[in-house]
């Protein structure tokens, strides 16, 4: 998988009734969220540097 492939350790896969949502959890919390519902995707992240890596890992699979 592309985040974890980009440094990240664990990668939460979390099937919802209308997509999926990825989340990778580090020390202070949530770290990264992805929210693909009914063909949108939406990503959160908190990282404070380095966090265009995984959105180019996560553009790749779309």
């Amino acid at each position: 998988m592309g985040w974890q492939d980009a440094g990240s350790d664990a990668v939460t896969y979390a099937p919802t009734a209308k997509g999926v949502t990825l989340t990778v959890r580090g020390i202070a919390g949530y770290e990264l969220l992805l929210d693909n519902q009914s063909g949108s995707v939406t990503m959160f992240t908190r990282l404070p540097y380095g966090n265009g890596k995984f959105v180019e890992a996560a553009r790749s699979c779309l």
